[in-house]
Formats: C-alpha cells, structure tokens, sequence
C-alpha cells in the first residue's frame, strides 16, 4: 500500500476511482483553508482540480477526464478545458456526479429539483442534464455508475415505504435490478407450469377410449371439460375430444382420439391455445357383455401448441417482455384391471404406469431493452397410478359412475431454464423452476350417464384432485361426453 500523499502536509486526503489503465486516481484532498479539493494523482504527484470546495467521483477509461462535484454543482475536467460546471436540473439547486463513461461523453449522477430531493441524472453535451425518473413509489433516486459505452446507468433509489433498490437504466427505461432478475426466476417457473398443464391434458387423452357396446362394431365420441386450479386464481383449463373405436374381436378394440385443448390465466399472462392432440389405442376385456374378468389398455398420445406469457406481468419496475413458444408432449400408458360384480355394481381396480416426455422450443425476446435468449429444454415424468372404478345402475336407463385414484411419482427430470441475457449478473444463467411435485397426487371422480336410446348416451362427471405442484390450488374440473354406437 502506498501514500498518495494531500495538499498539506498534514492534511487528509482519500481516493474514490482509478481509471482503466491505472495512470489516474481521483479523489479528494483537504486544503490549507479547511475545505476539502477534488485532486488527481497521476505519475507520483497530486493535482488540484479547482480552488471551490469540491471531491472527484470518477474519471474515464484513459484518466483524461474526471468528474466530481465542486461548489455544490456536478463538474467535468480535462487538461485541456480546465474544470466545467455542468448544471443541475430544472428547480434544483445542486448537483453531483459520480461516474463518467470510457470515451468521457456521458456522464452520470444526481441532482436535486424544487422539492429539494435527488434525481438520477445523465449528462451529455447534446441534452444537457436529464432527470431518468424514479421507481414506482420512490421519492429519490442516485445514478453511481455508467457502462464503458454510456447506453446502461445503474444507481439506487427508494420505492414504497422508503426500501431501497438498486435500479438499472437502458433506452430510456428504468427498472428495479432485483425484481428484473427475480422475473427470470418467474419465467422458469411459468414455463414449467405450462408444460405442467399441457402433460394433465396429454394424459387424459390417453384415457379416453371410446370402446363399442356389447353387440356393437363401432362406437363414436364427442365430449369436453373445464377446469379450474393449480396455476393461480384465474387458471382455467379447457378441452374437447372425439373419438372412435372398432371392434376387432368380441374382446378386442382399438380406435383413436382427437383432442383440443387450452389453457389461460396463469401468472405472467400465461395462456396456450390452438393446442392439437393425436391418441391411439388398444383395449382387452375378458367378458365383454359383463365387463368382469381382465382387462387391460396401452395408448399412446402426441399433443401440442403454441405458449405464450409476459416476463414481469406482476411486477414493479421491469418492462414487460412477450414470449410465444412451442411446447409439445407425447404420452404412453398401460393399463391393467380386474372387474368384480359387487351385488348391483361393478367395481374394476386398476393399476398403470404412464411416461411423458415433453420438449418446449427455444426462444428469444424482443422489443425490450434487457431481452434473454432461452434454450430449448426437455423433461419427462412418470406415474404409477392405482385407482378404483364403479358402476352401478341407478334406473333402467341411467347409472352412477365413480372413481378414486392415487397417482405415484416414480421419476422426473425437470425442465431446464438455461440461455444468455442482457440482465447484469445474468449474462449466462441456468435457473430452476421452483416449484416442486407432490411425489403423491389424489383424486376422485362421481358422474352420471343416460341411455338416450339403444343406440346413444349421454354423461357427465365432476372431478377434483391435488395440484401436481405443491403449495397449489387443488384442481376441480367438470365433464361431458356423447356417445353412440352401432
């Protein structure tokens, strides 16, 4: 460590900045008379910028220029120009800068106005000194340092209930720095949310089967549901499915489903629509006119569609950034079950594993002045689930239908979140969501189906389970279905 040495003998002196290349330390001195002097030091001596009170803030990449504050006001100083004043804001009295770009064109700092608190400045000879504002509630705001090209300000200033935040400013937009990188955070978490929502609705269509009556060839569907929960308060769930079926044997049909589905009202704007979902099947029942005995399914299920959502929707100080993405799942599941015939019901205990492995698309923000470029990202899921099912007739046309079910996380890989940003201190980053899956997911169904003729039937059920993620809304759902076979 060196002494760099003051104006007197005696007298104190501290530093404040180096620049760059390391020739030039700026601070201040105290003087003969009392009052401290913004000085340099450069090559093993100390230079008084100016005979006014004042201290030098910060200097530019080569040390030939310097800025500071003296005699109240904000000043720039070259060797060439001496020291200038640089003003101070409309009804201000004062002024102080603090930082200064490499090429020494824009500089930085803070001023008072009428009501004597602090503004953020930034200085340059063709606008002069211009106020960037205040964050949302904040009654003061400081600039303390300046990118190498003048385009990015960073400062501190004050929001509600005087807490204060570090700030970011770019293309004339200013931002709290912290909400602006927790809103990455948020992103990771709404994109696992969507491709959360969009693996509920795969799985369902590999479940859906429309199998022929006992004496018929072919069967056709045509139904839909809502849904609302998990996600947040506004979170609705949406879709419809038709489907077909043929005998191939008395015990064996196969057919196909065709679903739609959508998605909205989730944090961050988020929505999927114009989701497309393609299923196949293949079912076995060892007595078919009474259901009883064995009987078992595989399917396999495709489905995507276009999400979209905005980094920041709920958040103060940070600019919104839209997103669409694409984000497509496919599905596989096998079932195997035994129906009993319980006095008038008929109760069938099933158990099966599904597999769903879901990719969401890269992406890349635009029209915002911090964007993220996102990879793409892949993750799977797996469940076993174990569940009840009964059946029971109610009249001569009409039955009750009821089911429980218990599903078991076997395994997961969790969606990724990794990509480049303009975000200070998130120049390259690999967040996680933060949300976590229950590892044990129930629910229960109770419906009611009507025999509109031989042929026809009309049901409908409500459905309730937990929320995949924990700390979640459970999930509440209402169903109907059309079927007719002949």
């Amino acid at each position: 460590m060196e002494d760099l040495g003051g104006l007197t003998a005696t007298g104190a002196s501290f530093a404040n900045a180096i620049s760059r290349n390391g020739a030039v330390i700026v601070g201040g001195a105290l003087a003969g008379d009392g009052t401290y002097r913004p000085v340099i030091w450069e090559n093993g001596s100390i230079l008084e910028l100016g005979s006014d009170g004042g201290i030098a803030h910060g200097v530019n990449a080569d040390g030939t220029m310097v800025v500071g504050r003296s005699d109240e006001t904000a000043f720039r100083w070259t060797a060439a120009g001496g020291l200038v004043n640089l003003g101070t804001l409309r009804g201000g009295d004062s002024s102080v800068a603090r930082a200064v770009s490499d090429d020494g064109s824009v500089v930085v700092g803070s001023a008072n106005v009428a009501d004597l608190t602090e503004r953020a400045f930034r200085w340059t000879e063709k606008t002069g000194m211009t106020s960037l504002g205040l964050l949302n509630g904040g009654s003061w705001s400081e600039a303390t340092g300046v990118s190498a090209d003048g385009t990015v300000i960073v400062g501190l200033g004050d929001i509600r209930n005087f807490e204060v935040r570090g700030f970011i400013w770019k293309g004339g937009v200013l931002q709290d720095l912290g909400h602006v990188q927790q809103s990455v955070v948020g992103s990771a978490d709404t994109s696992a949310q969507l491709i959360n929502s969009q693996v509920r609705r795969t799985r369902g269509l590999t479940q859906k089967q429309c199998i022929p009556a006992p004496g018929r060839d072919y069967c056709l569907s045509l139904g839909g549901g809502l849904s609302v929960g998990e996600g947040d308060e506004s979170s609705r769930q949406s879709n419809g499915i038709a489907g077909a079926g043929v005998h191939l044997t008395p015990h064996t049909s196969v057919g196909l489903s065709l679903g739609v589905g959508a998605n909205s009202g989730q944090a961050n704007q988020a929505r999927q629509d114009n989701e497309l979902g393609f299923g196949a099947w293949v079912a076995y029942q060892q007595n078919p006119q009474t259901r009883t005995g064995w009987n078992g399914a595989f399917s396999v299920a495709t489905n995507g569609g276009d999400s979209q959502f905005k980094r920041g929707d709920r958040a103060d100080d940070v600019e919104q950034a839209s997103t669409r993405v694409g984000v497509r799942s496919n599905a596989q599941r096998l079932a195997l079950g035994y129906g009993v015939q319980v006095e008038r019901a008929l109760l069938t205990p099933e158990v099966a594993i599904t597999h769903v492995h879901s990719r969401r698309q890269g992406f890349e923000e635009r029209n915002v002045v911090l964007p993220m470029n996102v990879q793409g990202t892949r993750s799977t899921d797996t469940y076993a689930t174990l569940a009840l099912r009964g059946e029971a007739p109610v009249s001569e046309r009409g039955s009750l239908n009821w089911s429980t079910s218990l599903d078991t996380l076997l395994g997961e890989t969790k969606p990724g979140f990794e990509g480049q940003s303009d975000i200070p201190g998130l120049d390259r980053f690999a967040v996680r969501s933060s949300l976590e899956k229950r590892s044990l997911v129930p629910a229960a169904t109770a419906g009611y189906r009507y025999a509109l003729s031989e042929n026809t039937s009309l049901g409908g059920q409500a459905q309730v389970s937990a929320s995949t993620f924990e700390q979640q809304r459970p999930v509440y759902g209402l169903e109907m279905e059309y079927r007719y076979s002949f």
